[in-house]
């Protein structure tokens, strides 16, 4: 059912848009409408937008949706068209665009008006549509035309009905704002609005001893001692910590009740892991929260020489490989655990995932694969953002840290991967990195990304 329409919309100026030939179109060169125009309301919404196209020569339309998920779909004139990275490239989790290239040309004196449908899972009451024609070569903005504008809930979840999972490495306990009280840390996670999160690198560090500008106190005001009341900022009532062998903790922090059900740890661990459960309306959730160790040789070594060759062994991927075994067979692998369906498994994993070879050319087989490959093969588990993030033929890659590189990954149970309604990964003003002058540390927020799936819950 068609919630609103606005019909005929003719972004013109000239003369009669349907007699004139491509050649005299000149209309707007960009159109812009929130999704709330159409009675989108709060929550998240799986939507199909329509809407009839003409454009000159030599240009492409470009379709953009921000704060929304992702283009499951699109056709052009009722004929179904390709996904892929020519046509859907990826920019950022903030924007998804889609390039109406393929079999939209006008065709010149004849009927040059198309009709496109595109169908967008994760649309939210902040998204806003944008329509834009570019010049082939140049990318010039040029004129063109656009009419019957149609949306389509297809799907609703208000806020009640899902759960917000975000897994964020903080890098060393937020350093870049433990000297202003976590005041920016903690409005950036009130606007998240999340419901479980698992931190990594939970501990406050770098503070004393390299810093001498800010005070000794502050690095001990919050963690890793005081999470209960850190998380509390944001409307999270329950905390539990992993292994706390290293610097380096993992905390979850819940709006929901949360059990600890084992800290992973161990001699065979570099900075481990936890175990937790969470109930939300009366539903168990296992929750695996992971950091591996993160360098290419083998622990303990000093001496450069012997660090090279330690990584032309491979060993830091040996470790990791292993780390991720120890994880498994102590969770989701464990017999103890076996009645247990609903799984959610992540971390800093430190490592290349093999469903990212295209972007990398290691060869699937490479050391550099051999942790997440381990997972691949021996768990029922889904890569929850390369399933979400690239439908049909387009296989993007969704960086989780500043730079080109993806580590830190979110693996889902078939009982959770079911529910999946929005998948981000956010790089906006706060999460957007800034290196401090002279020091190795950021100014702001992390070198990590955070990533955030949505699961309905109903």
């Amino acid at each position: 059912m068609y919630i609103s329409t606005l019909a005929a919309i003719l972004l013109l100026v000239g003369n009669n848009f349907a007699s004139a030939a491509p050649s005299k179109l000149y209309t707007n060169s960009e159109h812009t409408v929130a999704v709330t125009e159409y009675g989108v309301k709060a929550g998240i919404s799986d939507i199909v937008v329509s809407f009839e196209y003409c454009r000159p020569a030599k240009t492409n339309l470009i379709f953009s949706i921000s704060d929304a998920g992702v283009i499951r779909s699109f056709s052009i004139d009722g004929v179904e068209r390709a996904l892929n990275d020519r046509n859907y490239p990826y920019e950022d989790s903030l924007v998804e665009r889609l390039w109406l290239e393929n079999g939209a040309a006008v065709p010149g004196e004849g009927d040059w008006w198309h009709k496109a449908t595109i169908t967008i899972s994760g649309a939210t009451q902040k998204s806003v549509m944008h329509w834009e024609a570019q010049h082939y070569a140049t990318r010039e903005l040029k004129n063109f035309g656009l009419r019957n504008v149609e949306l389509k809930v297809v799907e609703h979840l208000d806020r009640s009905q899902f759960l917000r999972v975000m897994d964020y490495n903080i890098q060393n306990g937020m350093w870049a704002d433990q000297g202003n009280n976590y005041d920016n840390f903690v409005e950036w996670m009130r606007r998240a609005d999340t419901d479980v999160v698992i931190f990594c690198e939970a501990q406050s560090n770098y503070i004393t001893g390299i810093d001498k500008r800010l005070p000794e106190p502050i690095a001990e005001r919050y963690l890793p001692a005081k999470w209960g009341e850190f998380a509390a900022r944001w409307g999270h009532k329950y905390w539990v910590i992993g292994a706390h062998q290293d610097n380096h903790p993992v905390v979850v922090t819940s709006r929901y009740p949360l059990t600890l059900v084992q800290a992973l740890g161990g001699k065979e661990l570099s900075h481990g892991g936890v175990h937790a459960q969470v109930e939300v309306n009366g539903e168990k959730i296992d929750l695996v929260g992971f950091h591996t160790y993160p360098h290419a040789y083998e622990r303990g070594l000093t001496d450069k020489a012997e660090q090279i060759a330690s990584r032309r062994r491979y060993d830091g991927e040996k470790m990791r490989t292993e780390e991720m075994k120890i994880f498994m067979e102590r969770t989701i692998l464990n017999k103890k655990f076996r009645k247990q369906k609903n799984w959610l498994i992540m971390g800093d994993t430190n490592c290349l995932s093999p469903l990212d070879d295209r972007f990398f050319g290691h060869g699937i087989g490479s050391p550099l694969y051999w942790g997440h490959q381990y997972i691949l093969d021996n768990t029922p588990c889904t890569d929850i953002v390369k399933a979400y993030c690239c439908p049909q033929q387009r296989d993007v890659l969704i960086p989780s840290i500043q730079w080109e590189r993806r580590i830190d990954i979110i693996y889902a149970s078939p009982s959770m991967m079911e529910r999946v309604v929005k998948v981000e990964t956010p790089k906006d003003e706060f999460t957007t990195s800034i290196k401090e002058p002279g020091l190795r540390h950021h100014k702001r927020s992390s070198d990590h990304l955070p990533v955030i799936v949505d699961f309905r819950m109903k």
